[in-house]
């Protein structure tokens, strides 16, 4: 019986067990996964905690607390380094190694809208967490142009200028985007957590745009889908998809198998809504 969990606050909401436990039964694999409460300032102590004394196989991180584990980790990928934050953690030689498949994940669920005809894809985000670095990480391997913009102008100001070099990045203040011009919006706030939407204009949006809400909800449409929706946005999806690729990611990362995302998606979404039932 090998050993997995979640850390985050707050984590009753974390559809991650039945995910992983879908994800096991495909491949043979005996687990348990279990969802735990963990303030920051446990972090370290529950991290060691887990792995040194209670022989765990591998950890999901979850908001708020992506941040937090980068720095108490003893290894870290090439593209965590980038995000700036993990959301995944194994224990290899009685060291810590930490990665981030949150941007994997999206880049996965969002994968037909980005291999397109045009030359160059504006997409606009919204948000300047580690959700949204972590998007962007993933995102600048494609042809694309990003606007980012968020309610405080220096936290997407600072993101930006991370990745100024590669000349597809820019920050906006969140009051000059006022035109529907983007092919893909991504809503990479917490605030359908709060059944809130960001505060963006409506003039956004029209019938051209696909968006996107890297947050879900379980029988209905997010806050921010709804808004989008209300204003004749035709194309759009809820982070259901990335929950599930990164996890299909994170999965590999622990048991170096690799298991079927898509047959676990379609499960989810057209089968078992059930499962997603709080």
């Amino acid at each position: 019986m090998e050993k997995f969990a979640i850390f985050g606050n707050p984590i009753h909401h974390s559809k991650s067990p039945i995910i992983h436990k879908l994800f096991a039964k495909q491949i043979g694999l005996q687990i348990e996964y279990r969802k735990k409460l963990v303030f920051k300032n446990q972090l370290q102590k529950k991290i060691h905690q887990f792995f040194y004394s209670e022989n765990g196989n591998g950890l999901n991180i979850t908001t708020p607390l992506k941040g937090y584990a980068y720095k108490i980790v003893h290894k870290l990928t090439n593209r965590a380094k980038l995000c700036g934050s993990i959301n995944v953690i194994k224990l290899k030689n009685k060291m810590l190694f930490g990665d981030n498949m949150d941007g994997i994940g999206l880049i996965m669920d969002l994968k037909k809208y980005l291999i397109t005809q045009k030359k160059i894809i504006k997409i606009l985000i919204i948000g300047a967490g580690n959700a949204s670095r972590s998007a962007i990480v993933s995102l600048l391997q494609y042809p694309v142009k990003i606007i980012l913009v968020n309610r405080t102008y220096d936290k997407s100001k600072k993101i930006s200028y991370l990745f100024h070099k590669t000349k597809k990045i820019q920050s906006k203040r969140i009051e000059e985007v006022q035109k529907p011009e983007y092919d893909i919006i991504i809503n990479a706030t917490s605030s359908g957590m709060f059944g809130k939407v960001p505060k963006i204009s409506p003039k956004i949006f029209d019938k051209f745009v696909f968006c996107y809400d890297m947050f879900y909800k379980y029988l209905e449409n997010t806050p921010f889908i709804k808004l989008a929706r209300k204003y004749g946005v035709l194309q759009h999806s809820d982070g259901i998809g990335m929950l599930v690729w990164q996890a299909a990611f994170s999965f590999k990362f622990w048991t170096g198998k690799m298991p079927n995302a898509k047959s676990i998606l379609k499960e989810i979404r057209e089968k078992n809504k059930r499962l997603f039932n709080p």
